[in-house]
């Protein structure tokens, strides 16, 4: 018999406390004057020996409750198999969490590795095996049980935290299936882990543990590790395409898992800017907060986005990617040259050029509109006035464009006097009674949530559009496929947009000229026309997907992988942690880490921005001596200081059967017999005759 706990074994006298109670401290028969014996004499002998025999069981069950749970402390063991001819696997948890390290700097990681290396280097281990609770292919662990002590140190030493949650019933069935393989003497699977609840905390796994194979949980974690609450959710997309030379901007959202407010440092870097953005964030308990961030003209080619938090708040899921194809410049066709369209033309390419927004204008004759739209590239957006779209010259390739998926933009003639002609059908609008007010009436967005106002919205996300009034407009009837966008009120809308076909035209019922309105005049009005021009901007925004995922679940869409069992996917690492490598198709996973990843899957190739997973985030560690994953299974938590304390405690163990559980089942036991007993001493005389 060995005691891990020997000084406990000072307080077993303390078992004899009800014995003591009962000799030395029981009322004393003393002798009392009475005037008669008779009812005395007339009980049964038999009761008083029942009482007799109940007290002295009472005695008994108190005495054994309080020397099985002095014991219990004591965590006795009984002599175990032997020292000598060990099986492991060691189980390396490098989920996200397990970065997170304590005020002398020590991360979790660093504790499991430290211990892992003791314990595969013991006398007593014959051979050992590795996994990790995430897979990640840099780190290089070994094909099975190996007793090369060097080898498995070098394992070891690769492993490093990812950006991913764990697996823990797949790595734990893999070390188990590892040791039953090799099992010769007894066999041990040891799991350094930090017991984070969002891993460890969920329901029971399909896991059994084979006779002969001892599990041992190593919790690294300590209350005192920096672990933050500030998470950084993979940013969203751009909801415009990128045009070369056009600065744009983009939204980070940050969640907070925390009970109490938390201040982060959000960074920004995008690959046309030199240094990182930084902005102090705070972000509210069990809160979230939307950060928008302006970033720098990018050049033609593709826009590499990395976004990282760093502060005492920042949790393990700290970083994010974005990928975006920007384009070179699109054209923009003014159908009649540049007079009949007012000013659109100076707020589509100020400068004559696309160094600031992207946008190149072309001007052609009516006639030549159809043998332009049969080129390609395609124009991104034509613009035609209504005194032109009812040529029939202008108007057939036009609605040929939309139904193609082009976009246009149709208004009154700039300088016209005269009312415009009606619409083509297809337009889905009618012009109405003509509008003048020489004060001007104000301009009113309609429908705030549509994207186009995307280019005009402020850091609070309405749009900025104030003080703009019309002078002279055709307000339009508009039909219920019809979008109304802006306009003087809901009865007379000024800008409204349908669809036709793939594509979509938007009509204004005022020219672009301050006659008409002083929209032209606005620094709202260059945003509008070039948030239209967009719409019609073909782009790829690039796949996203979170560290670890599976990859058919990327975008929410299947992937194109074929469905020959043999089929590999060949994966580079262009930004992040750089090399290359094969995933099996069933294991087609997005990367542990963060980074920018090629997917190849024989004709089809896949650029994805891989981010930090969100639920590595929450600060919360399982408590108590059974962990719920593993909840049905046998297995002991060892929470030691030091990886030399760890070992020492592993070989304690094997040396015996700890014998904590069985004590603690005889407490519990002397416990109810002593309820049970109680009640039946107190019932009723009568029920007991």
């Amino acid at each position: 018999m060995t005691f891990l706990a020997p000084t406990m074994l000072w307080l077993l006298p303390l078992g004899l406390l009800p014995l003591v109670f009962h000799l030395f401290f029981r009322v004393r028969r003393q002798p009392r004057p009475f005037s008669s014996l008779m009812f005395f004499m007339a009980a049964d002998p038999r009761l008083s020996a029942r009482r007799r025999i109940r007290e002295w069981l009472l005695l008994l069950l108190r005495t054994i409750l309080l020397l099985s749970l002095l014991l219990a402390l004591a965590r006795p063991v009984r002599r175990g198999r032997g020292s000598d001819g060990a099986v492991i696997a060691v189980v390396i948890d490098n989920s996200a969490s397990m970065q997170s390290a304590g005020p002398a700097g020590d991360s979790r990681l660093a504790r499991a590795i430290a211990a892992a290396t003791l314990l595969c280097e013991d006398e007593a281990v014959a051979s050992a095996d590795l996994f990790t609770t995430v897979q990640d292919a840099p780190a290089s662990m070994p094909a099975g049980m190996s007793s090369d002590r060097a080898r498995l140190r070098t394992a070891l030493n690769s492993i490093r935290t990812t950006h991913a949650a764990g697996e823990p019933t797949r790595a734990m069935q893999a070390a188990i299936s590892s040791v039953r393989g090799a099992l010769r003497t007894f066999g041990e699977v040891h799991l350094f882990t930090d017991l984070q609840t969002s891993e460890w905390g969920a329901a029971p796994g399909a896991l059994s543990l084979p006779l002969g194979i001892a599990l041992l949980i190593h919790d690294v974690g300590d209350d005192d590790d920096l672990a933050g609450s500030v998470s950084l959710v993979a940013p969203a997309p751009p909801a415009r395409p990128l045009l070369a030379g056009r600065p744009w901007r983009t939204r980070f959202l940050l969640r907070n898992e925390g009970d109490a407010d938390a201040e982060v440092i959000l960074n920004v870097q995008s690959k046309a800017s030199g240094t990182p953005h930084r902005e102090a964030v705070a972000v509210p308990a069990r809160g979230t907060r939307e950060v928008p961030v302006a970033l720098p003209a990018p050049t033609a080619g593709e826009e590499q986005v990395k976004a990282w938090i760093e502060g005492r708040s920042a949790s393990a899921a700290a970083v994010a990617w974005l990928a975006v194809a920007v384009s070179e410049g699109e054209e923009v066709v003014l159908v009649g040259g540049e007079a009949p369209h007012g000013l659109l033309a100076a707020a589509l390419a100020p400068g004559d050029g696309v160094a600031l927004t992207g946008f190149r204008v072309a001007s052609v004759p009516p006639d030549a509109l159809a043998g332009r739209l049969a080129e390609t590239p395609r124009p991104a957006l034509v613009a035609v006035t209504a005194e032109h779209l009812v040529q029939d010259v202008v108007a057939r390739p036009l609605h040929a464009y939309l139904m193609a998926g082009g976009h246009a933009l149709v208004a009154p003639m700039a300088g016209a006097a005269a009312a415009p002609p009606p619409l083509p059908e297809w337009c889905g609008m009618e012009w109405e009674q003509e509008f003048r007010d020489d004060e001007g009436g104000e301009w009113r967005i309609l429908d705030a949530d549509d994207a186009l106002w995307d280019e005009l919205r402020g850091a609070d996300g309405t749009p900025l559009w104030r003080e703009i009034h019309a002078f002279r407009a055709f307000p339009l009837r508009v039909a219920e496929e019809t979008v109304a966008l802006a306009g003087l009120d809901a009865r007379r809308v000024l800008l409204a947009r349908r669809d036709v076909g793939q594509g979509r035209v938007t009509v204004a019922g005022v020219a672009w000229e301050p006659r008409w309105s002083s929209l032209p005049h606005k620094a709202s009005f260059v945003a509008l026309v070039q948030g239209v021009a967009l719409a019609g901007v073909e782009g790829f925004a690039g796949e996203q997907g979170v560290a670890g995922h599976p990859l058919t679940r990327v975008s929410g869409t299947a992937t194109d992988v074929p469905p020959e069992p043999e089929a590999v996917i060949e994966v580079i690492a262009r930004e992040g942690d750089q090399g290359s490598w094969q995933l099996p198709l069933a294991e087609a996973r997005l990367p542990a880490r963060a980074g920018l990843y090629q997917f190849t899957q024989g004709q089809v190739v896949r650029q994805i921005a891989v981010s930090g997973e969100p639920r590595e985030a929450v600060a919360q560690r399982v408590r108590g001596e059974q962990v719920p994953v593993l909840s049905g299974v046998p297995h002991q938590i060892i929470r030691a200081r030091s990886a030399a304390a760890r070992r020492q405690t592993v070989q304690r163990l094997r040396r015996g059967r700890s014998l904590y559980a069985p004590l603690l089942v005889i407490a519990v036991a002397a416990m109810i017999g002593e309820l049970w007993i109680e009640g039946w001493r107190r019932k009723p005389s009568g029920s007991q005759q």
